[in-house]
């Protein structure tokens, strides 16, 4: 069959040749909007995590600056709570002016609240069910070291002095 010179359109394999190509350009642009909008999602959850960490990290680090006491709930060097349930002591404090304070973790489903607890009042949450591991340990008399886990591995960690320490 031969084509005249006047003969006009595309011929249906050059017309199914161009659907199949922009197909492929539309779904692989599909495909790479949606791994992004997955990767902005991640990284959302994770940087709510890394704050709330770091507001209960802040509240603990200012109370040890201040303290004139450290108790550990058990005698040891270390504290590591993890995957436990109900309420478990982290650290008590004495702080001038205020008394003493008690972080607690509380269990729930496998997540955890930090809670600070004052003078015997009721308890209130740092952390919103974010923690999964809490690290205390005492490398030196006035020396607090934390460690706080949360959802997704993410972690944050400092050391603080009790500057008014007395021992």
């Amino acid at each position: 069959m031969r084509r005249s010179l006047d003969e006009k359109g595309l011929t249906l394999l050059e017309v199914l040749v161009a659907a199949t190509l922009m197909s492929l350009i539309i779904v692989g642009s599909l495909l790479l909007f949606d791994q992004g909008v997955r990767a902005w999602c991640w990284t959302e959850q994770e940087a709510e995590v890394v704050d709330n960490l770091c507001i209960a990290l802040d509240r603990m680090v200012y109370d040890v600056r201040v303290a004139r006491e450290v108790y550990f709930p058990d005698e040891g060097e270390t504290i590591e709570v993890s995957n436990g349930t109900g309420t478990n002591p982290v650290l008590g404090i004495g702080v001038p002016s205020v008394g003493m304070v008690y972080y607690e973790v509380e269990y729930d489903g496998g997540m955890a609240e930090l809670e600070r607890e004052v003078n015997g009042g009721a308890n209130r949450p740092v952390t919103t069910r974010m923690v999964t591991q809490v690290w205390v340990s005492r490398p030196s008399e006035a020396l607090v070291k934390i460690e706080l886990r949360g959802k997704g591995g993410v972690s944050v960690r400092t050391a603080a002095y009790a500057r008014a320490f007395s021992p």
